[in-house]
């Protein structure tokens, strides 16, 4: 009898240790048995089979059946769910399950990628007595040497096959598809990239990446036979980024969970068994290959690739991992280097490539423009122009429904939501908004603070807009493209393939695709970076800059145009300086502030989060010549908005207090703490 270290894999709390159980047979490290655990029936994954004698004191609970026969787990597996699971609070059962995709989850995995083969029995055939048509399927088999059971039904009827099957003249066999070796289909020459065992960080824009860097990776990777993994933010961007590959090279896989069984099939088959694959995939690719030879991370911003949900997976931690258990080639590709390989960088740990295109960007003071509508009148120009040559044009907003801002045309008070204090959005319903963090739907027929119902409606999301440009340009094709489209990737195919189109998206979208255009409008191009001002969107910037970058123009005639609505913000500096070194630099004197902030006079103030900004708001318009503010910041802990308030001495830092204080309205006066020393500084 065989002792067996299980895990149970799909149990909703978290257990780490494996618990012990019985088999008549010796089973291998990986395999997927069913057992009984508690009252239910599940399955679990063998870590170890040891031979025991038999114990009749503390009987052990026997194995029920064995799923299947093969061993999907490997050792470097089964480390990196270790650390995974003390690193994240979880249970490794889950994780484990995550590493072993659901299709695996059955008797015989790779049942439908047998493929169906034929061949001839010499010895039936000499006994057998064929018709003229039957003569003549052996005689075209046997001068064109094929096995293929697909072709031959398509040349000929199935009926007349299966005849000879049944006859036994053709014998009918499976066979698993033969895994081919990755090559290029036109001839390549690489480049001299100097290679390290270190991380490798290359500083420039997708589209560059892909044709030059990335590729000269994969010949080497092909050259060497060495396994190559690439990560995307998205399955829009794994799927854009592997149809270009495959224009390029023979054998390249897509990998996702969200994709049907049998492409995923095909794709997990070919990496596993082969000697080198090429496969594209988001970030779960990662657990399922974590063995690979080069690791290439695309788009590498901070917060890019960050899961709070169960089991957590933070791309960065989970590499480090990686690692630490086998040498392998990490390779980022981004504008804005993550500022945790900041200090890496400064000390040369990581080999970095910098070269950053300059691009030429035209940016509009909506403010000095003047607008009542949603383009200024030089960006309205470029519209008309656009559309009167019949070019393709991307138009990208912030938001992807209707619009986000509603206003009183009176007395100019924004709409907020009664329960969490958020700015309601519009729907295509009148009258009838929508509170994008707390989900409810309210209707509102008057303001209720000066009693008029005359609202305003201001910035547009991608479907107002495409309302909006259908009314005024009705025979321009006119795409729309968000994460909530069926099919994001026959949008892009008809936008492109169009003869001359728009397509309306938003910042974040256009931060992960590749779009070949004629001009780029970006209305409202701060309103992401705007989040930063409360620190609660750390990769604002990187989206705002991989969405200038990722829709490729022509050369000749480069139209870039982004309209700003609070040009004073700070950031807003490095973004019309594509200042990508100046932009880390602000960040990370930032966070030095956040952990140590080093004034001589400093407060913390505090208000809860469903008393919105408006007090720390009005704390800011009233600071003194010698002050300054850090923040707002959002502290999800405590769900509070927190703001650190810094003078040269505590006489300017109580003066200021007290007069933003006082101007406060008594409602929340009572929920505002205010923390005068050093010593309680949020370290987030």
């Amino acid at each position: 009898m065989y002792r067996n270290e299980v895990v149970i894999a799909n149990v909703p709390y978290a257990l780490n240790r494996p618990y012990d159980y019985t088999s008549e047979f010796q089973l291998d490290f990986g395999m997927l048995v069913s057992v009984s655990f508690g009252k239910t029936m599940t399955y679990g994954i063998v870590i170890s089979s040891t031979w025991m004698e038999e114990n009749t004191e503390n009987a052990l609970k026997p194995i029920d059946g064995l799923i299947n026969a093969y061993s999907f787990l490997s050792e470097i597996q089964y480390q990196l769910a270790l650390t995974m699971a003390y690193q994240g609070f979880c249970s490794l059962g889950k994780i484990l399950v995550q590493m072993i995709p659901s299709f695996l989850r059955v008797e015989q995995p790779y049942r439908s990628l047998l493929v169906p083969k034929i061949h001839i029995d010499q010895t039936i055939l000499n006994q057998t007595k064929l018709n003229v048509a039957q003569t003549e399927i052996i005689e075209w088999l046997n001068h064109h040497h094929c096995d293929d059971y697909h072709q031959l039904i398509d040349l000929y009827s199935s009926n007349r096959i299966n005849t000879l099957i049944k006859k036994g003249v053709l014998v009918k066999s499976f066979s698993l598809p033969q895994v081919v070796q990755p090559s290029f289909k036109h001839p390549y020459r690489a480049k001299d990239i100097p290679l390290d065992s270190n991380s490798i960080l290359y500083k420039m824009n997708l589209s560059e990446f892909i044709q030059g860097p990335l590729l000269d990776w994969l010949y080497r990777s092909i050259q060497t036979n060495e396994s190559v993994v690439i990560i995307v933010p998205s399955l829009l961007s794994a799927q854009l980024i592997h149809r270009w590959l495959q224009s390029q090279i023979d054998v390249v896989d897509l990998y996702d969970p969200s994709l049907s069984n049998a492409l995923k099939r095909i794709s997990y088959y070919r990496f596993t068994h082969g000697l080198t694959t090429i496969t594209v995939g988001t970030k779960s690719l990662l657990l399922v290959k974590p063995d690979a030879s080069r690791i290439i991370i695309l788009q590498a911003h901070d917060g890019s690739y960050l899961q709070d949900n169960d089991p957590r997976i933070h791309v960065d931690e989970v590499v480090d991992t990686i690692r630490s258990l086998h040498q392998t080639t990490v390779i980022l590709q981004t504008l804005i280097p993550p500022l945790s390989l900041q200090e890496d960088i400064d000390q040369h740990k990581i080999q970095v490539i910098e070269k950053v295109e300059d691009v030429e960007v035209g940016f509009i003071d909506t403010k000095k423009q003047c607008i009542d509508h949603e383009f200024a009148p030089f960006t309205l120009n470029l519209l008309d122009q656009m559309v009167s040559t019949k070019k393709h044009l991307v138009i990208s907003t912030s938001r992807k429904g209707w619009y986000y801002q509603v206003q009183c045309g009176h007395c100019h008070q924004f709409l907020v939501c009664p329960s969490c204090n958020h700015l309601l959005h519009s729907t295509d319903r009148p009258n009838v908004y929508y509170c994008a963090n707390c989900g409810k739907t309210i209707q509102r027929q008057r303001c209720s603070k000066c009693r008029h119902q005359q609202w305003v409606y201001r910035k547009p999301g991608v479907q107002a807009l495409k309302e909006q440009l259908s009314k005024r340009y009705p025979e321009f094709p006119i795409f729309d493209l968000t994460n909530d489209s069926l099919d994001p990737l026959c949008v892009i195919d008809s936008y492109e393939h169009s003869s001359y189109a728009i397509l309306i998206t938003t910042h974040r979208m256009l931060g992960q695709i590749i779009v070949h255009a004629d001009g780029l409008i970006m209305l409202h191009g701060d309103s992401a970076l705007s989040y930063r001002q409360f620190r609660n969107d750390e990769w604002a910037m990187a989206q705002v800059m991989d969405a200038v970058y990722n829709v490729v123009l022509p050369h000749d005639d480069p139209n870039r145009i982004i309209q700003l609505d609070h040009p004073a913000h700070p950031l807003n500096e490095y973004l019309q300086n594509l200042d990508v070194q100046g932009y880390t630099r602000y960040e990370l004197s930032y966070r030095q502030q956040m952990v140590l902030p080093p004034y001589s006079a400093v407060a913390l103030i505090k208000t809860p989060m469903r008393y919105g900004l408006n007090a720390l708001q009005q704390c800011i318009q009233t600071k003194p010549m010698d002050g300054h503010v850090i923040g707002p910041s959002e502290s999800q802990s405590d769900q509070t908005y927190r703001l650190i308030v810094r003078t040269k001495d505590l006489t300017s830092l109580q003066d200021w207090l007290n007069r933003w204080f006082t101007e406060l309205p008594q409602r929340i006066k009572g929920g505002i703490t205010i923390s005068i020393d050093p010593n309680t500084m949020p370290n987030e």
